[in-house]
């Protein structure tokens, strides 16, 4: 677990996320708005189903990584990682930090203990699909050297080299 402190000074913490941590995603879900719920998952998402809940917490913490923050026991943001199985040094990763703490440096937070996860697990490229008007997390992965390897209508590719 680490401690971190956001720009208004309020403290969180991060931690690996388990399997038992399904209640806190949930309630982290329902605290997103639409707009952060489409940023994340990039369609309108009303309800996560029970699959779609299984399958954001059932992680090994080697292929599939996931970390959570929390403020006062409340999720307040995850970072994941899905090495891609035809090429282990890639993985396919997402953030989402609840509107409340948005704009506080928590996703780049987030971003950088993924980094540092990923390649202590042998992963060098993190990839990442962005809606083009999520600005916020474009001017993110742009600032940690995040380049553009792919458009289509409605979607962008940014990829980071961690070496």
């Amino acid at each position: 677990m680490i401690v971190c402190w956001l720009r208004n000074g309020q403290r969180v913490l991060v931690r690996p996320l388990d399997p038992e941590d399904k209640p806190t995603i949930q309630a982290g879900f329902e605290r997103l708005s639409a707009r952060s719920r489409f940023n994340r998952f990039l369609r309108a998402v009303k309800q996560l189903s029970a699959d779609e809940l299984e399958h954001l917490t059932r992680v090994d913490q080697k292929d599939h990584v996931a970390l959570l923050a929390l403020d006062h026991q409340h999720g307040v943001g995850v970072a994941r990682f899905i090495r891609l199985p035809e090429q282990p040094r890639v993985a396919e990763f997402a953030i989402t930090v609840v509107d409340s703490h948005q704009g506080q440096g928590l996703g780049t937070l987030l971003l950088q203990f993924l980094a540092y996860s990923a390649l202590a697990r042998g992963v060098t490229t993190l990839r990442g699909w962005v809606h083009p008007e999520n600005h916020a997390m474009r001017y993110l992965l742009l600032q940690a050297g995040a380049r553009l390897t792919a458009s289509e209508p409605g979607l962008h590719c940014l990829e980071i080299s961690l070496l």
